[in-house]
């Protein structure tokens, strides 16, 4: 299955109009904001963020959220708009070690050890 979110209800509706033209049946499209998203822990193999956290006041705070969401092992793919992000962001975003999925993350995301 595969889940898409987006903060617009206007966007996520064309999203669920395409995606019923579209005949896909796997696909659910929410209206949701990041930092209150109803998710359970670990819900997710793979989280892929596109242009997003780039546009909020508080990135690092986000992806560390979005974390929460990631299964042991998952992954987290995030295409930003790499001359806006502020370097905190881009630390996080190219840790020298992995990220530890589920972690106390408070103002950077923990690297495993």
């Amino acid at each position: 299955m595969i889940t898409a979110v987006d903060i617009s209800e206007a966007s996520a509706g064309e999203a669920r109009r395409r995606v019923a033209a579209a005949g896909l049946a796997n696909v659910q499209v929410l209206q949701g904001d990041i930092f209150n998203l109803l998710f359970q822990p670990e819900s997710f193999d793979h989280l892929f963020i596109c242009f997003v956290l780039e546009h909020l006041s508080r990135p690092v705070e986000a992806l560390c959220i979005l974390m929460d969401f990631v299964k042991p092992g998952g992954t987290i793919t995030a295409i930003e708009g790499i001359m806006v992000l502020h370097t905190s962001i881009l630390t996080a975003l190219r840790p020298t070690k992995p990220f530890r999925a589920r972690s106390s993350c408070k103002g950077e995301p923990a690297a495993m050890p």
